[in-house]
């Protein structure tokens, strides 16, 4: 049992590397002996999708022989509208830094749908030996495409926009920072401004009322005084006066009842005896 297991395996095996053995030696003279020596063939290297507008479409190819060596060609392109109407017609190519291969720049038009190239190569393919290899191919000018870019455009305004906003932030942040500083500076000398003019409002209130309490003061001592000089004179004119009735008086009694002097001069000053007081109490009613 265990013998025909090893045989299976080993045949197994065997199959497998003559398989490998076919493809790897076989598959490519196959591939040769579809081509023909007499030939040059035209294969497409740049891509198929668009953006309408683009202004940097390629077209390229790859001019080789029937065993893949890239060979010298003079390619021209043409391109066709969706309604199959020439965009533009035989427009030269330019020989790429890698051999055999060849471009064209242009740029893609702004009508959606699906455009064919065509591309016309002329090859020296052998000394006297010149042929001609073309191959159409379809390339795609998708809306998708340009739903992505107004995407991608709006976003970047949209970013260009918050970094303005954040710069105009900045900057506001800047001017209010500023502002304050420049308000608590103001604020500062204010108060030191504010302060020195308290300080010298209390002092020159202070100086006012010291000035007006000594005014006062000098009023009220010569208000005193006058008010005492006052009380002098008006005491003296009532002894004055007193002086004049007790005269009159005693000139009457004497005419009157021929009686001598009995009443005594009052003296200046309030210096009356006992008995003149109770004379001048009992004439005045008092």
């Amino acid at each position: 049992m265990k013998i025909r297991l090893i045989h299976a395996v080993i045949f197994t095996l065997f199959l497998l590397v003559c398989g490998l053995f076919y493809y790897v030696y076989t598959k490519p003279y196959e591939v040769f002996v579809e081509k023909s020596q007499d030939e040059a063939y035209v294969t497409w290297v740049s891509h198929t999708e668009y953006i309408a507008g683009d202004s940097t479409g390629q077209a390229i190819v790859s001019v080789t022989d029937y065993m893949g060596r890239p060979l010298n060609a003079s390619c021209n392109l043409s391109l066709l509208y969706p309604n199959k109407t020439f965009v533009f017609t035989d427009l030269p190519m330019s020989p790429s830094v890698i051999a055999g291969n060849y471009y064209r720049v242009f740029t893609v038009p702004n009508t959606f749908g699906i455009y064919v190239e065509f591309v016309n190569c002329s090859v020296v393919l052998r000394p006297n030996t010149n042929v001609t290899a073309s191959k159409s191919n379809s390339i795609h000018v998708n809306p998708a495409f340009d739903f992505l870019v107004n995407i991608s455009q709006n976003l970047t305004r949209i970013e260009q926009k918050i970094d303005n906003l954040s710069i105009d932030m900045q900057n506001n942040f800047t001017n209010i920072e500023n502002l304050l500083n420049n308000l608590s500076v103001n604020m500062n000398n204010n108060f030191t401004f504010w302060g020195n003019n308290m300080t010298w409002n209390f002092n020159y209130t202070n100086e006012l009322i010291k000035n007006a309490s000594q005014n006062c003061t000098a009023n009220i001592t010569s208000f005193r005084n006058e008010a005492y000089t006052w009380y002098v004179i008006l005491r003296q004119d009532i002894y004055n006066m007193y002086q004049r009735w007790i005269d009159e008086i005693d000139r009457l009694l004497t005419d009157a009842f021929g009686l001598g002097q009995i009443i005594q001069r009052v003296p200046t000053g309030g210096g009356a005896t006992q008995q003149e007081k109770s004379w001048l109490d009992r004439i005045l009613g008092r």
